[in-house]
């Protein structure tokens, strides 16, 4: 766990969030080159929940199919979402974008030693569903993600 003094002397373990989402694999490079993640919106399935830990989430952590123990963790640079529509991503090259609005947020490479090289195993998180649920984004704290710490 990182240190709580200079960029990080507000990181609270119990109070800080880590939005845990789903990615498709085509989308990944798109991603990390932009420098954001984008959850869809709406009232279907599989859509974002904004709760307190997912509006106010400070890392993020991506998973895909089949991908149950992870290693990537980003930094959200921005306080909460923000609104896209669809053209914005086409604008910005998103490939394919198929819903009208998306909560989207600024991220970064994590830069704090203390997470490289880790992974988390997201099966054993409090909001994990199996099955097709498995892409449903939920958050927790950072407290939770560290004791399902890998290496």
């Amino acid at each position: 766990m990182p240190e709580p003094y200079g960029l990080n002397r507000s990181l609270i373990p119990d109070e800080t969030f880590v939005l845990v989402a789903y990615y498709k694999k085509d989308k990944l490079d798109w991603i990390i080159s932009n420098g954001l993640y984008n959850a869809r919106t709406e009232n279907k399935r599989g859509s974002l929940r904004l709760g307190p830990g997912e509006a106010g989430a400070k890392y993020l952590l991506l998973h895909t199919e089949g991908e149950l123990v992870t290693g990537k963790l980003f930094k959200i640079t921005e306080t909460g979402p923000r609104v896209f529509s669809q053209q914005n991503l086409i604008e910005k090259g998103y490939p394919s974008p198929r819903h009208d609005f998306y909560l989207v947020y600024k991220i970064e490479p994590v830069l704090e030693k203390e997470f490289a090289n880790q992974s988390w195993d997201i099966r054993a998180l409090e909001g994990y569903k199996s099955g097709h649920a498995s892409g449903l984004p939920f958050s927790v704290t950072m407290t939770a993600l560290m004791k399902v710490k890998q290496s």
